[in-house]
């Protein structure tokens, strides 16, 4: 939050937050593929506290270079590539893990919950973070952040991870180049058709949720004309719808049909993103967004739920981050896209463009019997 608001407030252009956005996603989905080969076959704790340290280390880059040089375009792109690298292999660790160390019957809870604790995480840090930033300018929250992903390593390291594998997954994990696990993720995916053909809609869907997303501080601050607090606050209530989902995945039981749920979460959120676009007011925006997090959240614990039920231990942190490498490879189009229209006819109507977008890909995705019965 804090790096996007910076780069649109020292610059006023809509493309040099779409250049921050590139740079995002772009290392994310490079450093996926990078870490396919080695989450199912390292320690999945240890990789997760390894992330935590290189985010640690790529703010830390951001925050001496501005103070030492001043802000620079450069060097805020080698920090944001460094943390989004290190993001890359922490959010599937942490999702491929969970199976290790709870009951298949407590899966969507344990995916929920995680999800719900970041979410309120987002949701304090938003405010806080926009608070902070009026009052003491850009550097605090940085330096904070700074502070708070190694705080979270140490806890990391006290996390138990069985050792033991058995059978098969003990042959994928420590018997295998790095080579044929690679190979290995992609043949699974590309043997399961339903959900093969899931992911390559969902390419779609993260082009144009890239369209809006990257650009809610243009948003909250042409349209809104918002401070940036209250961009915090937009933020944090799309995490507080996602916090309320997070809690209520695992009692609406959105894991068994979970191609179903994702359809209809990608068409409830082009209403929603619709919506947004036709008002300039900041409540009716906030509900927008609380929505809008409600809705991708239930789409991506559902999705990720559903995948920690049926995929094979020795192969869901491949699938997983398979996924989001190509997830992110398809964001960088939806960003520059977005940033141009902006540039051309207005954040409003790129938000417009990206709702309908949603609205007629979900049509399609519910139409798929395939995908519609996926569980």
């Amino acid at each position: 939050m804090t790096i996007l608001w910076l780069a649109y407030s020292v610059t006023n252009s809509a493309l040099v937050v779409a250049a921050v956005g590139v740079a995002i996603y772009i290392s994310r989905s490079g450093s996926s593929f990078l870490f396919t080969p080695i989450i199912d076959r390292w320690s999945r704790k240890r990789l997760m506290v390894l992330s935590d340290i290189g985010r640690s280390m790529g703010l830390g880059i951001i925050v001496l270079g501005f103070f030492f040089f001043g802000f620079h375009l450069f060097i805020l792109l080698i920090g944001v590539v460094i943390v989004s690298m290190f993001f890359s292999s922490f959010v599937p660790a942490s999702r491929a893990i969970i199976p290790n160390i709870v009951e298949n019957k407590t899966l969507s809870n344990a995916t929920g919950l995680l999800t719900s604790t970041e979410q309120i995480s987002g949701l304090i840090g938003s405010i806080v973070g926009g608070l902070i930033i009026l009052l003491y300018g850009y550097f605090v929250p940085l330096e904070i952040n700074i502070v708070t992903y190694l705080i979270s390593a140490v806890l990391l390291s006290f996390i138990f991870e069985p050792k033991l594998q058995t059978g098969t997954e003990k042959e994928i994990k420590q018997e295998t180049s790095f080579l044929k696990q690679f190979k290995a993720g992609f043949k699974y995916i590309n043997e399961q058709r339903g959900l093969l053909l899931l992911l390559i809609t969902t390419l779609a869907v993260n082009f144009f949720i890239a369209l809006y997303q990257s650009f809610i501080v243009v948003f909250s601050s042409s349209v809104l004309e918002a401070s940036a607090f209250y961009y915090g606050v937009i933020v944090g209530g799309s995490a507080f719808g996602g916090i309320i989902s997070g809690l209520l995945v695992s009692h609406l039981k959105t894991d068994i049909k979970f191609g179903f749920w994702n359809s209809v979460s990608v068409l409830l959120t082009g209403i929603a993103v619709v919506a947004i676009a036709f008002t300039g007011n900041l409540f009716v925006s906030l509900i927008g967004f609380i929505a809008i997090g409600f809705l991708l959240t239930l789409a991506v614990v559902s999705f990720t739920s559903g995948l920690q039920r049926i995929v094979p231990k020795g192969f869901i942190g491949r699938v997983l981050i398979i996924d989001q490498g190509f997830s992110y490879a398809i964001s960088p189009a939806g960003i520059i896209t977005g940033g141009f229209l902006i540039t051309l006819l207005g954040v409003r109507h790129d938000y417009l463009i990206a709702g309908i977008g949603l609205i007629i890909l979900s049509i399609f995705m519910l139409s798929m019997r395939t995908i519609r019965e996926m569980e």
